[in-house]
This record gives structure tokens, sequence and C-alpha cells, in this order.
């Protein structure tokens, strides 16, 4: 969020003048998550009627699980030392839920499904490979996934830990510019024609549109 609009995370996230909204998408992606998560873990043999012509992806993700531990929207909380740690731990610092995540000891996969129009950049998806090596000491290498489903296509990328330290500089770069806007105060505008879509359009002067 920060990185398309400093000044919309500014009134979500630091003075909360605003709450994040329940827009339509966002409940649609809501109850999709939920729908595959049942159906993958056993919890439901339903799909509702849009995903219907996914359900011979998921049971081969079903399949492919077997040899590996699976999780579904497994929640990774991590304290500034990079340390797992409780979800609502008061050392919680950095939060992500991994929509599935298969440990199969030496590698791991973490699949991320998105119900809206495909877009560029893999921040999400090298988040992600950091966050389940720093957890999984014994995992070398992480495959990470983009499923999207509306155009039916998949994002990789593929991590190694010898690449973690890198991973971390990067992350950590964009974590110091959020602190750093904190700390002097300062967020910076960037005026869109996704301004009508945000949370704080009432309220936000430099709003285009």
């Amino acid at each position: 969020m920060y990185d398309k609009c400093p000044k919309k995370f500014q009134y979500l996230k630091v003075t909360k003048q605003v709450k994040p909204g329940t827009s339509e998408h966002l409940e649609y992606g809501n109850k999709v998550h939920k729908c595959i998560s049942d159906y993958l873990s056993g919890i439901s043999d339903n799909i509702m009627p849009d995903l219907q012509n996914k359900k011979a992806f998921f049971d081969m993700i079903r399949d492919n699980v077997r040899g590996g531990d699976c999780f579904y929207e497994e929640q990774v909380c991590l304290d500034t030392d990079l340390k797992q740690v409780s979800w609502f731990s008061k050392q919680a610092w950095m939060r992500g839920i991994l929509d599935v995540f298969i440990d199969y000891g030496n590698e791991g996969v973490v699949l991320d499904w998105k119900t809206g129009k495909q877009r560029e950049g893999n921040d999400q998806l090298l988040f992600y490979a950091a966050l389940v090596m720093s957890i999984r000491p014994k995992i070398n290498t992480v495959r990470t996934e983009f499923v999207w489903l509306g155009p039916n296509t998949i994002t990789s990328r593929v991590y190694i830990r010898d690449q973690l330290p890198v991973m971390w500089r990067e992350i950590m770069g964009k974590v110091n510019s959020v602190e750093e806007s904190i700390r002097e105060d300062v967020w910076v505008p960037k005026p869109s024609y996704l301004c009508r879509f945000c949370e704080a359009y009432d309220i936000c002067e430099d709003r285009q549109g």
C-alpha cells in the first residue's frame, strides 16, 4: 500500500482517520479464499460456481501435497530479530498470511490466490519466500506463485537461501522508507485514477478526479 500511495498508508495505517473499505471486490476475494481453503483442507467438498472450472487445478494441488506438510491461510509473524512469534505477540513486527504453504523439508511452495486483474510486480512473492526461509531453517528453496484466477495464469518465482540476506535488505529498504515517513511526518501523495476507489477519497486534498 505504501508504494502505491504513502498518503493512503498514512490515513489507513498511521492516523487511522479512515477504516479499510469493505468493497464488493474485497468481499468477493475473501469469499474465494475461504472457499478454496475449505476445499483444499477437506472441510468442504463444495466449490462456488465461479471456481468450478478450476476444480481440476485444485485437485492437482491436493494430490501434489503428498509427501509434504500443507498449511492453509497460515499466519506468520516475526519480531525485529526475524524470529517467529505468535500473531498477537507484543513483539510482533512483521506479519504475512500464506494462502497455501507446503513444506517438503528442503523445499517450500507458497501459492497466493489473486482475484483481480493481473499486475506486474514481485515484491510480495519475495516477501513470502523470505518469511518461509526465516521460519523454516531447513528449507533452502522456495517457489512462490501468484495464481491469477481470472485470466487463469500463474506468476512464479524461485528463491534460494543464499539470496536471503539480499532479500531482507530489499524488504528493509521499503520498511525504512515507511519509518522515515513516520519519523518526518512526510507522506507524498500519488494521485491517480485509482483515487476514486480509495477509502480516503472524501478527506484527501490531493485526490485526483
